[in-house]
């Protein structure tokens, strides 16, 4: 039992378990690991953005944290960086990784003014998409943060952190 799980257990608060990502999202495409290479001019669907350069897809790859929980992980990143290493740019919150879920760009009234057209499809929320920004060299990682999808762990809010906090007061 974590310590967090601790302070919630003795303040007989019970944590459930958060529903599995295939239930939610009708694109789920499974927890394995996989590397497709995705070739320039590709699109997810017909109304997205193409992909403006040759992109390996790293899908699902599994990052251990210092407790153990293991992360899974999309890395999109250049054709070339085989053999020559690119920045990354890492995008981190519980809005699932590469256009799965149900908190999308789909689900705002009107978009918030971005055209699908304009987007590829595998953007997580609040990040870059990696269609444009591999173009430009750099590696786009995405992850589901704990307890998300099919990261291991416990999501926490916010409101769980001030709550713990104010416990270990008392």
């Amino acid at each position: 039992m974590s310590s967090t799980e601790a302070a919630f257990a003795q303040a007989g608060i019970v944590l459930r378990g958060t529903r599995l990502p295939e239930s939610l999202d009708p694109e789920y495409d499974g927890h394995e690991e996989r590397t497709s290479h995705i070739k320039a001019g590709w699109k997810r669907h017909p109304d997205c953005a193409a992909f403006a350069a040759d992109t390996i897809w790293d899908a699902n790859v599994s990052v251990m944290m210092r407790d153990g929980v293991r992360l899974k992980t999309d890395i999109f990143r250049p054709a070339q960086s085989d053999s020559v290493k690119v920045p990354a740019l890492i995008a981190w919150s519980p809005y699932n990784k590469s256009g799965r879920g149900f908190f999308k760009l789909d689900s705002i009234p009107g978009r918030v003014g971005v055209p699908k057209a304009r987007l590829s499809g595998f953007e997580k929320f609040e990040a870059p998409d990696p269609a444009e920004w591999t173009a430009r060299g750099y590696a786009v990682v995405n992850c589901d943060t704990r307890g998300v999808n099919d990261s291991e762990g416990n999501i926490v809010y916010v409101v769980s952190y001030l709550f713990t906090a104010r416990l270990s007061k008392e």
